[in-house]
C-alpha cells in the first residue's frame, strides 16, 4: 500500500512540473538610457550588448527617458543639430523616448525636425500644444508588443518647475502648455488597465518618481531621468520598480519583466556599467568616429595653468559676462555650467560649447540691493541650494533648516553695498525670463551671448586658473 501512494505521489508530482513548465512564460528585456546629453561613444558598446541579447531573448526593446540633447558639440554643433544621436538611436533600434526639457533648446522647428527623422516615437502626455506651435503634438503613450502579444502601456512625462514650464528657455516653449504630471498620470490610469504592464517612462527625477508610485500603484516599473541619478538595482516603492541609469551614457540600464500566463510576475533592474565593457559594434564605431572627426571643435582659444573645476568655471563664466558687458556684476546660475572640469593645458573652442551648450544672451538689469537679493533667494528656492555664482560681488549666506533666511550683499573688499544705489548686474537670459524676481522687468540686451563672452574673455587673458 506505502509503495502505491509513494508511485501515486511521484505521478502527481510529475504532473504539477509538467504544468508549471508547460506554462506560457515570457522574457522582456528592456534596455534603458537617460540624460544622455549628446554623447555618443558608447552607443557602439550599447549595440554590441543589445544585438547579444537578442540572440538570447525574442523580446528586447530600446527606450529613452529624455534628454539625449545639449552638451556634445559633436551633435550640438551639427549642420543638422542634434541629428548624430538620432542617427544612432535608429540604428539601436530604440522604439521610444519621452521628451525631456533640454529635447526643446534648438528651438521647436528643429526639434520637429530630429522627430520626423526618427524611427521611433517621442511621447508627452503632460503637454498640449496650439496650431501655432512648430511641433507637432506629441503622442501620450506608445504600446509594444511582444512576439506572443503581450502588451507593454508606456505613458511619457516631463518635469515642469516652479515657472509652469520645463527647464530651457522659455522662448522655445512658446504656443505650448505644460500641465502637472500627477494630473496626466490620472488621466491615462484607467487605459493603462487594457494592457499587460503599465511602465512610466518618466523625466521627472528621482524624488518625484518615488511621489508617483507612492500615490500611483498601478505603475509596474518608472524608467527615469532628469535627476541624473544611478539606482544599480533599482528601488522599490509600494509595488512599483524605479529605475534611473545615471546620465552621459556611462550606465545601460537593463530591466528584465517575467510574465506568466501574461500576468506579470517579477521585475528586476540592473545597471551596466560601460566604462569597463571592451566590445563594441563594428558599424556603430565607424559611425561614431566620422561624427567625431569634426576638426572644427580643436581650435585651440586658451590654456589653462592647471585643471579647473565645476565652481571656478562658473566662476570663468559670470567673471567674462561682468567684464565684457561692463556690468557692476555677474551672477551665473549653476545649472548653466555643464562639465565638471577642464583640464590643464590647452582650452579648445569645443571644451568651451561643452561647458556652455546654451549660449543664451547676457542681458543687464539695473538692480539696487533688495532686488539682487530678491534674485538670490529665488534662485535658491528652486531646489533648496546655492544655485548662483557671483563675479565681482560677494554673496554672504545664513541657511536655517534649509531655507536662505539672511543675505547680505558685500563688494570685494568686504564693504556692503549701497543699499539705496542702482547697480548694473549681468545674467543670462533664461534666468531674466524664467527667474520670478523684484526688477527683472526691463532688461536691456548686451548683444552678446554668453559664448562670446567666454571667448572674447579667453582672448584677452590667454591663460587662466593661475589666481
Amino acid at each position: 500500500m506505502k509503495n502505491k501512494i509513494k508511485i501515486i505521489l511521484t505521478v502527481v508530482s510529475l504532473f504539477i512540473l509538467q504544468a508549471v513548465s508547460a506554462a506560457d512564460t515570457t522574457k522582456v528585456i528592456i534596455l534603458h538610457t537617460n540624460d544622455v546629453h549628446g554623447r555618443i561613444n558608447n552607443y557602439s558598446k550599447i549595440k554590441y550588448i543589445s544585438d547579444s541579447l537578442r540572440n538570447i531573448y525574442s523580446n528586447v526593446f530600446m527606450v529613452s527617458a529624455g534628454d539625449i540633447f545639449s552638451g556634445n558639440p559633436i551633435v550640438d554643433k551639427h549642420s543638422e543639430k542634434g541629428y548624430p544621436i538620432i542617427d544612432l538611436m535608429n540604428i539601436l533600434d530604440y522604439k521610444v523616448s519621452v521628451l525631456g526639457n533640454h529635447e526643446f533648446d534648438y528651438g521647436q522647428e528643429i526639434l520637429n525636425d530630429r522627430v520626423l527623422q526618427a524611427k521611433f516615437d517621442f511621447i508627452c502626455a503632460n503637454v498640449k500644444t496650439s496650431p501655432l506651435a512648430k511641433i507637432k503634438q506629441p503622442k501620450p503613450y506608445v504600446v509594444l508588443h511582444t512576439n506572443d502579444s503581450i502588451s507593454l502601456f508606456f505613458l511619457g512625462e516631463l518635469y515642469i518647475s516652479k515657472n509652469k514650464l520645463p527647464e530651457t528657455h522659455p522662448s522655445k516653449l512658446t504656443n505650448m502648455v505644460f500641465y502637472k504630471p500627477e494630473k496626466s498620470i490620472k488621466k491615462y490610469k484607467s487605459e493603462s488597465k487594457s494592457y499587460d504592464a503599465f511602465i512610466l517612462l518618466s523625466h521627472l527625477g528621482y524624488d518625484l518618481d518615488k511621489k508617483v508610485a507612492q500615490s500611483n500603484k498601478e505603475i509596474d516599473l518608472i524608467i527615469g531621468g532628469h535627476s541624473h541619478t544611478r539606482l544599480y538595482s533599482g528601488e522599490k516603492v509600494n509595488s512599483t520598480l524605479i529605475t534611473q541609469a545615471g546620465s552621459k551614457l556611462m550606465f545601460l540600464g537593463k530591466a528584465e519583466l517575467t510574465f506568466v500566463n501574461k500576468e506579470l510576475i517579477s521585475i528586476t533592474d540592473t545597471l551596466i556599467d560601460l566604462k569597463g565593457y571592451k566590445n563594441t559594434n563594428l558599424e556603430a564605431e565607424k559611425i561614431i568616429k566620422k561624427y567625431n572627426n569634426d576638426r572644427r571643435l580643436l581650435r585651440v582659444v586658451g590654456t589653462a595653468e592647471k585643471q579647473i573645476n565645476n565652481k571656478e568655471l562658473g566662476s570663468l563664466m559670470a567673471k567674462s559676462q561682468r567684464e565684457v558687458t561692463g556690468a557692476d556684476f555677474a551672477i551665473q546660475n549653476t545649472g548653466g555650467v555643464r562639465i565638471k572640469s577642464i583640464a590643464k593645458g590647452n582650452i579648445t573652442i569645443g571644451d568651451v560649447y561643452r561647458l556652455d551648450p546654451f549660449n543664451n544672451e547676457i542681458v543687464i538689469l539695473n538692480l539696487n540691493y533688495k532686488e539682487i537679493i530678491s534674485l538670490v533667494k529665488y534662485s535658491f528656492s528652486l531646489d533648496n541650494r546655492i544655485n548662483y555664482i557671483p563675479a565681482g560681488l560677494i554673496i554672504d549666506n545664513k541657511i536655517n533648516d534649509g531655507k536662505l533666511s539672511t543675505v547680505i550683499l558685500k563688494d570685494l573688499q568686504g564693504n556692503i553695498l549701497d543699499k539705496k544705489k542702482k547697480y548694473k548686474v549681468a545674467i543670462n537670459s533664461y534666468m531674466s525670463i524664467s527667474y520670478k524676481f523684484k526688477g527683472n522687468k526691463n532688461h536691456i540686451s548686451t548683444g552678446k551671448t554668453s559664448n562670446q563672452c567666454i571667448l572674447q574673455y579667453l582672448k584677452d587673458h590667454k591663460k587662466i586658473g593661475n589666481s
